[in-house]
C-alpha cells in the first residue's frame, strides 16, 4: 500500500509471484509497474488523482482486476499473451487512455445501470471469465453461480441492499468488490475456491465472510465504516492480506488450520476487536495504528516470523505469544531518502516497512519471492 503523496518510483516484480495486492491512493504521479512472468491473481487498484503512467503486463497473466477512479489522465495499459478474465473499469473524468488486447483474450461483460431492482441472475454449468457490473440503486437482487464457473469478476456500486451471493462447487479467480451504502449481505463460498479477491468500501454494515475448503490466495480490504463483521477462515487458507481501515469496530478475525502467510493491518479508530490464529500460522503481520483501544491477540502453535507493530495511543491490549516463535521484523522510520532495496534470489516471507518522508526509492524483487508486504506510508 502507497499512501499519501508518493512520486517517482518504480516497482518491478519478477519470475513466480503469486498473490500480491498494489493499491495506489492520493496523488501518485509517474510510477512505472511491470508484471512479468507467471503473475496469478493480482488486484491493483489506483484512487484519486493518478497521472501518467503506464502498466504492463506480459505473459500467462490470470484473473487480475484494474480499477482507475478520479480524474485518471493519459494512462496506457497493455496486455500481451495469454490474458484471460480481466477486468477494466475507468470512473470519472478519465481522458486520453489506450487499452490494447493482444492475442488469446476471452471474456464478456455484463452492465445493469440505472434503477434496477428486484432480478435474479442465475449461471449454471461451466461458465467462465464474465464480468457482471451492476451500478445505481439496485436493491434485492441475487446472484448464484453453480457448477464450474472460473474467473468472474463481480462489482456493486451505490446503494445495494439485501443480497446474497452464493458460489457453489469448483469457483476459481473471481472477484467482488461492494461500495457505498451496503447493508446486510451474506456471502458464502465453499469448496475448492482459489484466487479471489474481497473488497468492501465505505458504509458497509452487517456482513458475513465464511470460506471453507481449501481456499488459496485471496484478498479482503474494509475501508470506511465498516462495524460489526466476522471474518472466519477455515481449513487450509494460505496468502491472504486483510486490511481495515478507518472507523472499524466490533469485528472478529479468526484463522483455523494451515494458514500460511497472511497480513492483517488495522488502521485508526479501532476499538474491541479479536484476533485468534491457531495451528501451524506463518509468516504474518499485524500492524495496529493509531487510537486502538481493548484488543486482544493470541497466537498458539507454531508461529514463524511475524511482525507486530503498535503507534500512537494503544492501551489494555493483551499479546500472547505461545509455542515455537521465530524471527520477526523490519522498521524504518523517519526521513529516508533516495535508497534503494534489491532482494534477490529465494526471498520468502518478509515485511518493509517506511514511513515518513520516503522519496524517490527503487524496490526490485527477483526470482522466487512469494508472500512479501511492503507499505509506504506519509509522503
Amino acid at each position: 500500500m502507497f499512501e499519501d503523496e508518493i512520486s517517482s518510483h518504480d516497482i518491478m516484480f519478477e519470475d513466480e509471484i503469486t498473490s500480491h495486492d498494489i493499491m495506489f491512493e492520493d496523488e501518485i504521479t509517474s510510477h512505472d509497474i511491470m508484471f512479468e512472468d507467471e503473475i496469478s491473481s493480482h488486484d491493483i487498484m489506483f484512487e484519486d488523482e493518478i497521472s501518467s503512467h503506464d502498466i504492463m503486463f506480459e505473459d500467462e497473466i490470470s484473473s487480475h482486476d484494474i480499477m482507475f477512479e478520479d480524474e485518471i489522465s493519459s494512462h496506457d495499459i497493455m496486455f500481451e499473451d495469454e490474458i484471460s478474465s480481466h477486468d477494466i473499469m475507468f470512473e470519472d473524468e478519465i481522458s486520453s487512455h489506450d487499452i490494447m488486447f493482444e492475442d488469446e483474450i476471452s471474456s464478456h461483460d455484463i452492465m445493469f445501470e440505472d434503477e434496477i431492482s428486484s432480478h435474479d441472475i442465475m449461471f449454471e454449468d461451466e461458465i467462465s471469465s464474465h464480468d457482471i457490473m451492476f451500478e445505481d440503486e439496485i436493491s434485492s437482487h441475487d446472484i448464484m453461480f453453480e457448477d464450474e464457473i472460473s474467473s468472474h469478476d463481480i462489482m456493486f456500486e451505490d446503494e445495494i441492499s439485501s443480497h446474497d451471493i452464493m458460489f457453489e462447487d469448483e469457483i476459481t479467480s473471481h472477484d467482488i468488490m461492494f461500495q457505498d451504502e451496503m447493508t446486510s449481505h451474506d456471502i458464502m463460498f465453499e469448496d475448492e475456491m482459489t484466487s479471489h479477491d474481497i473488497m468492501f468500501e465505505d458504509e458497509i454494515t452487517s456482513h458475513d465472510i465464511m470460506f471453507e475448503d481449501e481456499i488459496s490466495s485471496h484478498d479482503i480490504m474494509f475501508e470506511d465504516e465498516i462495524t460489526s463483521h466476522d471474518i472466519m477462515f477455515e481449513d487450509e487458507i494460505t496468502s491472504h492480506d486483510i486490511m481495515v481501515e478507518d472507523e472499524i469496530s466490533s469485528h472478529d478475525i479468526m484463522f483455523e488450520d494451515e494458514i500460511s502467510s497472511h497480513d492483517i493491518m488495522v488502521e485508526d479508530e479501532i476499538t474491541s476487536h479479536d484476533i485468534m490464529f491457531e495451528d501451524e500460522i506463518t509468516t504474518h503481520d499485524i500492524m495496529f495504528e493509531d487510537e486502538i483501544t481493548s484488543h486482544d491477540i493470541m497466537f498458539e502453535d507454531e508461529i514463524t516470523s511475524h511482525d507486530i507493530m503498535f503507534e500512537d495511543e494503544i492501551t489494555s491490549h493483551d499479546i500472547m505469544f505461545e509455542d515455537e516463535i521465530t524471527s520477526h521484523d523490519i522498521m524504518v522510520e523517519d526521513e529516508i531518502t533516495s535508497h534503494d532495496i534489491m532482494f534477490e534470489d529465494e526471498i520468502t516471507s518478509h515485511d518493509i516497512m517506511f514511513e515518513d518522508e520516503i522519496t524517490s526509492h527503487d524496490i526490485m524483487f527477483e526470482d522466487e519471492i512469494t508472500s512479501h508486504d511492503i507499505i509506504f506510508e506519509t509522503s
